[in-house]
């Protein structure tokens, strides 16, 4: 007899915040056991908050708790909706008070009957959920830097982990491609929420034989799109996150050039207020260049050149990330071949975009651990017992 059971353990408890809620309510129970015990944990780019102080108490019922500390910059209802309901699918609820906080109203006040539980904090309280023995799952999304912390707190108390991290992938355009449809994956790719995205394309290799046209037609696309308040319907590009991050992405494009590298458009920030940056492409790119190495987390695309197979594999694997790559090619064989050698959780095969709720989401190396979405995304919440039975 095989079967999967979650495990159960006591639940976290904000003071304060999270109570248990009055009387149990009718549940959805999942056939060989109850909800994990879960932490989702995001990344905020804005300024500390008090932390929450944390205790733990048994828990006299089976519940599934859900705690987001700090707000993922980019996608927080999309990333945090992913985990919740891989793990209310193959778990059971019961309500749970919602945290009427600062956060709240990026899931609603009666975000899905009251399970999900919102917790805002800072660093210190991050820190307390990820090294709380009373959790047995965490799932987290944000910086390859915090994921390290997360690993190395975690350590020696069991829990498992879910980590979707930093990205820096290469996009490879072969002279075979089409390149009005690599055009078309390349604006996807790299300007899909204005690059502030893990799956974001930040090193751009096309071969050599194809590469001022695609310079051309991918300069005239970026050139195309109309940059201001985002709230205008009519524009394409509004601001990024924060000054910081506008900033970083400015300092990208000075030290490229001044390695040099060439602009074909944008790359300064405009006068007024705001922090926005233009949409940018820089050719002939240098390898030593800081954009090629780091993550760009803005709308700048780095085109670089290459003509041997081999070395454009070499090139897109030295790097510590492994989250997704994209190739295109018409030639089919040549293009499955080259996406087997890349040592990368997903890649996009001429197409711009990876992510489906059907599909296993992560990465290898050091974009990650484990999967979020599709069978795989369920599995990771839930633990194998395999029972020997003499019959």
């Amino acid at each position: 007899v095989n079967r999967f059971e979650v495990l159960r353990r006591p639940r976290i408890e904000g003071v304060g915040a999270l109570r248990a809620g009055g009387a149990e309510r009718p549940r959805c129970r999942r056939r060989g056991g109850p909800g994990v015990r879960f932490a989702l944990v995001g990344t905020s780019r804005r300024a500390p908050r008090t932390a929450t102080s944390l205790r733990i108490r048994g828990a006299e019922s089976e519940q599934t708790v859900v705690v987001i500390d700090g707000v993922k910059l980019n996608d927080p209802s999309s990333t945090g909706g992913g985990y919740n309901f891989a793990n209310l699918l193959i778990g059971d609820a019961q309500r749970i008070e919602v945290l009427r906080g600062p956060q709240s109203t990026l899931w609603g006040s009666q975000a899905i009957g009251g399970v999900v539980n919102i917790v805002t904090g800072d660093g210190e309280t991050g820190a307390a959920i990820v090294a709380h023995d009373g959790i047995d799952k965490l799932a987290f999304t944000g910086s390859t830097a915090v994921g390290r912390k997360i690993r190395e707190q975690s350590a020696g108390t069991g829990k498992g982990l879910t980590l979707e991290l930093g990205g820096k992938s290469p996009f490879i355009v072969f002279e075979d491609a089409d390149l009005d449809v690599a055009v078309e994956g390349t604006m996807l790719a790299k300007m899909r929420n204005l690059g502030e995205a893990c799956t974001a394309a930040n090193r751009i290799y096309v071969h050599r034989d194809v590469a001022s046209a695609f310079t051309e037609k991918l300069t005239a696309a970026m050139s195309a799109l109309k940059l201001g308040d985002g709230t205008d319907p009519t524009v394409d590009v509004g601001p990024l996150v924060n000054a910081d991050t506008r900033d970083k992405v400015a300092q990208f494009v000075a030290d490229a050039v001044a390695k040099g590298a060439e602009i074909e458009c944008g790359g300064a920030v405009p006068e007024g207020t705001g922090y926005f940056y233009p949409p940018t492409v820089l050719s002939n790119v240098p390898e030593t260049a800081d954009c090629v190495h780091d993550e760009i987390f803005g709308p700048v695309a780095a085109l670089q050149t290459f003509t041997e197979v081999e070395d454009v594999i070499r090139r897109a694997n030295d790097t510590e990330y492994g989250l997704v790559a994209y190739v295109f090619s018409e030639d089919m064989k040549r293009a499955l071949q080259v996406c087997e050698r890349l040592d990368y959780g997903m890649v996009g095969l001429n197409r711009g975009l990876v992510s489906d709720p059907a599909a296993p989401f992560g990465g290898t190396k050091q974009s990650g651990l484990g999967r979020d979405g599709g069978h795989e995304g369920m599995l990771e919440f839930m633990e194998t017992q395999y029972i020997s039975a003499a019959w």
